[in-house]
């Protein structure tokens, strides 16, 4: 009987990787999207709060943008 590992199909269980590579790759997948995550943080950030006032970290990351919104650098 054959098995199914990450999509792809052995015939011969035998064949298969095991499953301790299989948590291996898991893992380095969930840090490579929490690498990108804080290397493009600053992509997100929003001009203004919740509250309506200016964002201090828009003005940091984002000075002329900010001039461009009204705010004071």
């Amino acid at each position: 009987m054959g098995v199914l590992i990450n999509g792809k199909y052995y015939k011969d269980p035998k064949d298969a990787p095991s499953q301790a590579q299989a948590v291996v790759g898991s893992q380095l997948q969930g840090y490579n999207l929490e690498s990108q995550a804080k290397r493009h943080d600053m992509d997100l950030i929003q001009p203004y709060l919740g509250d309506g006032t200016p964002n201090p970290d828009f003005i940091k990351y984002y000075p002329q943008e900010a001039k461009e919104y009204g705010m004071e650098v």
